[in-house]
């Protein structure tokens, strides 16, 4: 059906930045479960819960919040992804600087046990990371956003026993310099990787913050080196927050979230993406539904359902995915989402 429920709510930090939950632990005392860990910027820890699984409820997990490593006065943790067996959670934080920012990203192993985090030595480890991360289905690479003078990708390598990230060769890898972005590289804002770890989905604004583009890279299997492909469809500008022009793959789609701009309405834009290729052609009959207050967004893991949040309405909007040409179907009302939703993360047992 993908509906659903009435939500309920468990305290947390009073502003976060994105979260993740990881696989099902055997926490001491309780039944399996995951943990869900969420980002504190404003007091550089991260806070996590165990999630009940019949009910969906939330725990304080023992310990938590965990403490990040200083790293500067107004250093601020935001993105973080765990790897896909649940061993690491990295979380990238930045320090405002006169020419943007910078910043580094902090590795922390997760007790199989407890679900508690410990900080790996040496966090953090400095690349410049900032914003969304990302690690491929494989676990062996991880990709944030590098802010600063012309901004970039970062990539590193995972050492899978220490946890460890190392810089691919040519990182930060730039998006390419062009009229569109104002002769200097475009700017990436949010990223996500296909289901089969080849190909890099990036949403940039050109250099004047205009027009935002959809870039596809594709990831080198042995290095983990990033190589532009192309840019496809160009937005224009939308109205600011943590979570316009979020981007989200299921399968052989890609769906952006796009806010209400001066050139296209606002709503979800689904593209197909070539497998062989990765060019990117956009889905006949977008936005859907045009005029919905888009925001952050996920699909289920059998690619059935797409959430979007709407932090300008509070709610979150549920679709249906077609499974051949990737439109979307509204699935019943809007649901209550208490106040200013942005991120969104799934959690299946």
């Amino acid at each position: 059906m993908g509906t659903l429920s009435n939500p309920t709510s468990t305290p947390g930090p009073s502003y976060t930045y994105n979260g993740t939950v990881t696989p099902s632990y055997g926490i001491v005392g309780l039944p399996k479960q995951g943990v869900l860990y969420v980002s504190d910027p404003q007091n550089n820890q991260v806070d996590a819960f165990a999630v009940n699984n019949s009910t969906g409820a939330l725990t304080p997990l023992s310990g938590s919040p965990f403490a990040l490593p200083p790293s500067g006065p107004l250093s601020r943790p935001w993105g973080m992804a765990a790897d896909p067996a649940g061993k690491f959670l990295y979380v990238s934080n930045s320090t405002p600087a006169l020419n943007g920012s910078s910043g580094g990203t902090d590795a922390l192993t997760i007790d199989s046990t407890s679900g508690a985090l410990t900080v790996v030595p040496g966090s953090p480890f400095l690349d410049a990371d900032s914003g969304f991360v990302t690690i491929d289905p494989s676990g062996k690479f991880l990709y944030a956003i590098a802010t600063g003078l012309f901004g970039g990708i970062t990539a590193d390598t995972i050492d899978s026993g220490t946890g460890i990230p190392t810089p691919v060769s040519g990182s930060p890898f730039q998006l390419p310099v062009g009229m569109s972005c104002a002769l200097y590289p475009c700017f990436p804002i949010s990223l996500v990787e296909d289901s089969t770890g080849r190909f890099l989905l990036v949403v940039a604004y050109d250099g004047f913050q205009v027009f935002q583009t959809v870039w596809t890279l594709s990831i080198d299997a042995a290095s983990g080196a990033l190589t532009t492909l192309g840019g496809s469809r160009q937005f224009g500008e939308g109205t600011t927050g943590l979570a316009d022009f979020a981007i989200a793959t299921s399968g052989t789609f890609v769906y952006v979230s796009v806010p209400s701009g001066l050139y296209d309405p606002e709503g979800v834009y689904p593209f197909s993406l070539a497998p062989a290729t990765g060019a990117l052609a956009e889905v006949q009959g977008s936005p859907f539904p045009p005029g919905t207050a888009s925001g952050g967004l996920t699909v289920t893991a059998d690619g059935k359902f797409l959430y979007e949040a709407s932090a300008s309405t509070n709610t979150i909007n549920v679709f249906a995915i077609d499974p051949t040409t990737g439109a979307l179907s509204p699935v019943g009302k809007p649901v209550p989402a208490g106040t200013g939703p942005l991120i969104l993360t799934l959690y299946k047992p």
